[in-house]
């Protein structure tokens, strides 16, 4: 009768020791889990660092632990993460040319932000989610003034310069919209506007101790410089390019420095010193050989081509002004191709070759027209991740609702089993009352 009686609670006893050891190696278990997702995050975390150091120097490199970054991070659901290399990824095809593919990426991160907000992966009032969102609209930005599709460039980073704007300690980051800006005024020959906001961006670079701000410097002397060729200031436009040649080479920033190069031959054609230009164009060569850019190789081609053009040797120029048209169009450089087949047309007028003349200025027509389909495909990029991002939107209010409809269910068969068990508590002690009253 005694073992009877006793049973009942040493089994509910060892129930609860066996319970108790569960829950404690799931929370363990749990513990580790989330050590090993902290640390994969900051495996992501540290690859997409490293797409800095190798920028300028090795855009595979820079590519290949960006996508390395974006592996790692969609496989530990890492929403931050994932965005971030996506970034770096359009990055990375942006450096080397590939604009559409950068656009995309741009695009696809821009997308993922909106609807982590929606769904609570990423929050509006963190402030490292919201920079991310503006770094990832500036090099939207960045690409559309790539293209020339000035507008739309000054768009996105106005948007970005709004975030910025609104936080704390974001004056680096403000300081590069403005850089970025003053280059569509550049392109737009707005050069009052491009030089106060060169200057203005200068002055927080020059606050900023960081070895990124003085890139910054580096890149807006570079640009001080055209600036100053158009303005007609030889002494200053020179002065600029020195002392933006000197900050490439110190940080190895080897595609800056190929644009650097760029620009002194261009000068030193503005001054017909051609043999100045040549020797710019050789040093930019050599730069090319290690740091594979095949923009700016077709750049660098074509600016010797007009080189050999203005020095009289008109076949040469020809020759290499076609064969860089062919691979530019390729490659789908449609501003180098313009700029190409301009200088075609112009030298057929001089030599007064109507079917040539002709037949390349049709091409140029093509060109121009193909550039205002790329800004329609443009708009149908940013219209498909609106569209996708309202689709996905929806579905997670679907599942949202699913979800908490599913909670109140399980809540409702928890509520209604703990009843049954009270129920049976009390019935239980009832008989255990009746049978010692019995007794």
């Amino acid at each position: 009768m005694l073992f009877q009686k006793t049973r009942p609670n040493k089994i509910l006893f060892l129930l609860s020791i066996f319970t108790l050891t569960s829950i404690s190696s799931l929370a363990n278990s749990d513990t580790e889990k989330e050590g090993l997702k902290r640390k994969a995050e900051k495996k992501v975390d540290s690859l997409c660092d490293a797409f800095g150091k190798h920028m300028g120097s090795n855009t595979k490199k820079a590519l290949a632990v960006s996508v390395e970054a974006l592996a790692l991070a969609d496989s530990i659901g890492y929403t931050f993460g994932s965005i971030n290399a996506k970034r770096k990824i359009a990055d990375s095809h942006f450096i080397a040319g590939r604009y559409e593919k950068a656009l995309v990426y741009g695009f696809e991160g821009l997308n993922d932000i909106k609807i982590a907000f929606a769904n609570g992966s990423l929050d509006k009032s963190n402030k490292e989610h919201m920079a991310l969102m503006a770094k990832t609209q500036r090099t939207i930005g960045v690409i559309y003034a790539a293209l020339d599709y000035y507008s739309l460039a000054l768009k996105y980073y106005r948007k970005a310069e709004k975030i910025f704007l609104k936080q704390k300690n974001t004056l680096y980051a403000l300081a590069k919209i403005y850089s970025m800006k003053a280059v569509v005024y550049i392109d737009n020959k707005e050069m009052d506007f491009a030089k106060t906001t060169l200057l203005e961006a200068n002055t927080i670079f020059k606050r900023q101790e960081e070895h990124n701000a003085k890139m910054g410097l580096a890149h807006n002397y570079n640009n001080l410089s055209v600036i100053h060729q158009y303005l007609k200031n030889s002494n200053l436009r020179i002065a600029y390019l020195d002392s933006a040649t000197q900050i490439f080479k110190e940080f190895k920033d080897y595609g800056s420095l190929i644009n650097t190069m760029h620009n002194k031959a261009i000068y030193s054609l503005s001054q017909h010193d051609y043999e100045g230009a040549h020797s710019a164009l050789e040093k930019a060569e050599i730069q090319l050989k290690t740091f594979k850019n095949k923009l700016l190789l077709s750049r660098n081609t074509f600016l010797r081509a007009k080189t050999y053009g203005l020095q009289g040797n008109v076949e040469l120029a020809e020759k290499m002004l076609i064969d860089e048209l062919k691979n530019a169009r390729i490659l789908l450089f449609t501003s180098n191709s313009e700029d190409i087949c301009k200088n075609l047309v112009q030298l057929y007028e001089d030599r007064n070759d109507i079917e040539n003349l002709f037949k390349y200025k049709s091409i140029l027509l093509d060109l121009q027209a193909q550039r205002e389909q790329y800004q329609d495909q443009k708009t149908i990029i940013e219209e498909k991740y609106a569209k996708q991002f309202d689709e996905q939107a929806d579905l997670f209010d679907f599942k949202e609702k699913l979800y908490k409809k599913s909670n109140e269910i399980i809540i409702a068969i928890f509520a209604f089993l703990a009843l049954q068990l009270m129920v049976l508590i009390v019935l239980s002690s009832r008989k255990k009352s009746i049978k010692l009253n019995q007794i």
